[in-house]
C-alpha cells in the first residue's frame, strides 16, 4: 500500500475566518429571505396601504384647510407639534406637514402621481398587479415632472396672488423660471409640447395613426375651390370622349365565324329575324351547312279562307258601324235626381 499523505491541520486564524465567512453568507441568506417570505410582503403591503389612504386623506383635506393652517407649519415640526390643537387638517400635524412639503413645497398637484404610484406598490408586493412596475413608475415620472413645470408654466404668473400655494409647487416655478431664463417663453412652450409629443409617441402605438389621420383632413380642408363658386367634387374622374374608350381584353368575348349570327327581335315579337355578317369569301363547309338546313326546312303555305262559309256574303254586310248597338240610347232628365234638404249631411 501506498503511504499516506500527511494533512495539515488549520490553523486557529484560519479556522475563525472560515467561521465568520460562513456566518456573514448565512446572514445575508437569512436577510434575503426575510424579505422574500410571502408573510414579510404581505405585511409590507397592508402596511403601505395604509399609508397611502392616510396621505391621500392628507392631500384632500389640504385644499380645504391648507389656508387657514400655512401660517402655523412655518415653524420646525418639533415646535408644530406643541401646538397640534389648532391644525384644521383632517389628518392633524403629521398630515398637514407631509402635504405643505410635498405638495406647495414640492409639485404642486403634479404630487398625486407620486400618490398613485404608492397605491400601486401593494399590488406589486402581493403580485396582482397586471401592469410591469417599471412601466407605471416611467409614467408617474413623467407626469410628476412634466405637469408639475407645465402647471407653473402657464398658471404661476396669474394666480401667485390668488392662490394660497402654487399648482405647480416650488420645483414647478424654479424649473419654469430657469427655462424662461434660458430659452424664452416660446422656447419653453415648445420645449413642453414636443417631451409631451415624445412621450405620447412612445407610451401608446396609436398616437402615430391619429396623427396621420389628423393631418389628412387638415390637407383635404385646404383644397382650393373653383373660381366659379361651385365646390369641386371629392373625386376627379377624368372625361372620355365617346368613342375613343379603351376596352380591355378580357371583355372582349371572341367567337368562331360560325356563332357570327345575330337575333334580332321584330316590332311584332312574334319571330326572331336572322342577321349574318358574311366575310368577303364564303367557304365550302359553310355553303354546305346552309343547303342541309334549306333541305331540313318544312315549307308553310298559307291559304286564304274566303267564301268557305255558304251563308257568308260581305257585300250584303256592308261596313261595321260601332254606333248601331247604341241607337235607341237616351239621356237622362233631370226628374231622375234626388233632392236632399240642406241640414241633412247625407
Amino acid at each position: 500500500m501506498a503511504p499516506r499523505k500527511p494533512v495539515k491541520k488549520a490553523s486557529g486564524t484560519e479556522s475563525r475566518e472560515k467561521r465568520s465567512i460562513e456566518k456573514n453568507g448565512s446572514f445575508f441568506a437569512d436577510l434575503k429571505g426575510f424579505f422574500v417570505d410571502e408573510r414579510t410582503r404581505f405585511i409590507t403591503a397592508v402596511f403601505l396601504t395604509f399609508v397611502a389612504v392616510y396621505v391621500t386623506f392628507a392631500f384632500v383635506s389640504y385644499f380645504f384647510t391648507g389656508a387657514a393652517d400655512q401660517s402655523k407649519l412655518d415653524v420646525p415640526l418639533r415646535e408644530l407639534i406643541g401646538v397640534r390643537s389648532g391644525i384644521q387638517n383632517w389628518t392633524s400635524v403629521v398630515g398637514a406637514y407631509i402635504a405643505e412639503m410635498v405638495i406647495n413645497g414640492g409639485f404642486g398637484l403634479a404630487s398625486f402621481a407620486a400618490l398613485a404610484f404608492l397605491c400601486f406598490l401593494p399590488f406589486c408586493l402581493l403580485k396582482k398587479n397586471t401592469v410591469s412596475f417599471w412601466k407605471v413608475f416611467f409614467h408617474c415620472c413623467f407626469w410628476l415632472i412634466w405637469l408639475s413645470i407645465f402647471l407653473s408654466f402657464s398658471t404661476y404668473p396669474f394666480l401667485k396672488d390668488k392662490l394660497f400655494f402654487s399648482l405647480g409647487g416650488s420645483h414647478g416655478n424654479f424649473a419654469s423660471e430657469w427655462l424662461n431664463s434660458y430659452i424664452g417663453i416660446p422656447g419653453s412652450l415648445l420645449l413642453l409640447l414636443g417631451t409631451l409629443l415624445f412621450y405620447s409617441i412612445i407610451s401608446s402605438r396609436k398616437t402615430l395613426p391619429f396623427l396621420k389621420s389628423l393631418f389628412t383632413r387638415l390637407f383635404r380642408k385646404k383644397k382650393k375651390q373653383p373660381c366659379s363658386g361651385f365646390p369641386a367634387d371629392e373625386k376627379d374622374e377624368p372625361s372620355v370622349a365617346v368613342g375613343t374608350e379603351i376596352v380591355p381584353e378580357d371583355w372582349v368575348v371572341k367567337g368562331s365565324e360560325e356563332d357570327e349570327e345575330f337575333h334580332v327581335v321584330s316590332a311584332s315579337g312574334n319571330g326572331n329575324v336572322p342577321f349574318e355578317i358574311n366575310s368577303g369569301e364564303r367557304d365550302k363547309k359553310t355553303e354546305e351547312k346552309e343547303a342541309e338546313e334549306k333541305e331540313g326546312e318544312v315549307e308553310l303555305q298559307i291559304q286564304s279562307t274566303e267564301h268557305d262559309d255558304p251563308h257568308y256574303n260581305l257585300e250584303k254586310l256592308g261596313r261595321y258601324d260601332p254606333t248601331l248597338d247604341l241607337s235607341h240610347y237616351k239621356a237622362p232628365t233631370l226628374d231622375l235626381l234626388k233632392i236632399y234638404d240642406s241640414a241633412n249631411d247625407t
